[in-house]
């Protein structure tokens, strides 16, 4: 085993893995099973890892080493409830093996110190399960109050639970544990903070309305990152709210040259533009923001206002007739969120909240709805034809035909259908099909003006 060694240490899993498995031909063994096994687990093959540390669990279910190492694989496959059982058993096991904890030890490189609690804590906190995380990382932290992982995990935690002061005590700790450990030999202004933590602390901040304090703790990160996007984004808007309009525009001119179509970053901008009373600088980027998505309700909303400071009331106006439609899909999205918390497999609210997705232009979100609507009434012929249609507003016109297709087996004189399934045949150059569609479009209505003029623009490429 000693090259095996040297490759480990060397950090050539692959070769040390190769090594691993010759001597595996020649019998079983425990402990290099579960070796290999977080050998492929750092080599991102976390299957034959899982192979690996499941041979070793059935061999011995309480082996220490196996259950951990197994756990931190489900955690990279997101199986967060496997990782749990693991990461529990392993909590009821009250002793280790002393021959094998020595026999781990020359692989430190390989088996470092990892407390199940921080683990366990980790998984709770992927589950959503954020008052169990919580007392895992609390009991972590009462056996080691400087372990920075469970400090900035659990203030992340308390920030996500609105326990704001809180959250300020983690990050204030873990700012000091920083700043002493890396204080010595460093050069007079260093920053010691890490980046996480300032930009952490730095939301906290906001959130307890203390600007100065957040805007201090962005402008620490940028001198450490000075092309940060969030960090430029969060101390634009903390400037915003210290009505310091033009140092927020310096930030948000930069964000916008890092980012040139990040929505938010132009509705800041254009934001803070008609605080200084620049409107039509405001305007050019509401107009870019609402091409980029046409029903942003507060980029609409800022726009009116904009066109009202220009005393073009006109526009003004056409703005706020669109808010007034969208606030009602909006209305609409809120009922049926809550209908759906309560009943999540209900098919019909589930195809009624993606046509209100649709209507909002917001297609993919409706897609998702379409699909497990359908998964629940596979032969709902509305929602196979709504689903149609956003994959044709997604330009994803086979699997659009496909769904028509089904629709007009079903009801061959479905004139919507028809019109659809036409219309993609079009985009898909398919114009023999297309003609066929659109001339029994005709019979079935003859006064369809659109009809016609897809017809001529099928005439037109044949």
């Amino acid at each position: 085993m000693s090259r095996g060694m040297c490759y480990l240490k060397l950090e050539k899993y692959k070769e040390a893995l190769s090594d691993l498995d010759k001597l595996l031909e020649l019998g079983p063994n425990l402990a290099l099973l579960t070796l290999r096994g977080e050998i492929n687990r750092i080599l991102e093959k976390y299957n034959e890892a899982l192979t690996d540390f499941n041979q070793a669990l059935e061999k011995e279910p309480n082996d220490a080493f196996a259950l951990i190492h197994r756990g931190k694989t489900y955690l990279k496959l997101k199986k967060y409830n496997e990782a749990l059982t693991d990461f529990n058993n392993l909590l009821k096991i009250e002793s280790y093996d002393v021959p094998r904890q020595l026999l781990f030890f020359q692989y430190e490189e390989i088996y470092q110190s990892v407390d199940p609690l921080m683990l366990r804590g980790e998984t709770y906190q992927k589950l959503e399960k954020y008052n169990e995380a919580t007392i895992d990382f609390s009991k972590v932290l009462k056996k080691e109050p400087k372990n920075v992982h469970a400090l900035k995990s659990r203030g992340e935690i308390y920030l996500k639970l609105k326990k704001y002061n809180e959250a300020l005590m983690d990050f204030n700790n873990l700012s000091k544990i920083e700043y002493n450990a890396r204080s010595h030999g460093w050069k007079a202004n260093a920053i010691y903070e890490s980046m996480d933590t300032l930009m952490l602390r730095g939301e906290t901040y906001q959130k307890l309305e203390k600007y100065n304090e957040a805007s201090i703790d962005f402008s620490k990160a940028l001198k450490k990152e000075p092309g940060n996007a969030l960090a430029l984004r969060s101390r634009g808007e903390t400037y915003i709210k210290l009505e310091k309009y033009n140092e927020a525009l310096t930030d948000f001119n930069k964000l916008s040259e890092l980012e040139p179509n990040n929505y938010l970053a132009l509705r800041l901008r254009g934001e803070t533009y008609l605080e200084l009373e620049k409107y039509n600088k405001a305007l050019t980027d509401f107009n870019k923001l609402l091409e980029l998505e046409p029903n942003n309700y507060l980029a609409l909303r800022l726009r009116g206002k904009t066109y009202h400071k220009l005393e073009r009331y006109n526009e003004a106006l056409t703005d706020l007739n669109k808010l007034l439609k969208i606030e009602k899909y909006n209305e609409a999205l809120m009922d049926f969120n809550n209908l759906l918390k309560i009943e999540p497999d209900d098919a019909p609210s589930l195809r009624l909240r993606g046509e209100t997705y649709q209507k909002l232009k917001k297609y993919n979100e409706a897609l998702t709805d379409f699909n497990k609507s359908l998964e629940l009434e596979p032969n709902n012929y509305h929602a196979l034809k709504l689903r149609g249609e956003t994959y044709q507003k997604l330009e994803k016109y086979n699997e659009a035909l496909a769904d028509f297709n089904k629709v007009l087996e079903k009801e061959p004189n479905n004139a919507p259908a028809l019109k659809s399934r036409g219309e993609t045949y079009l985009k898909l150059k398919k114009y023999n099909e297309a003609l066929k569609d659109l001339n029994k479009l005709l019979e079935l209505d003859p006064n369809n003006y659109l009809t016609g003029i897809n017809l001529a623009k099928v005439r037109k490429e044949q």
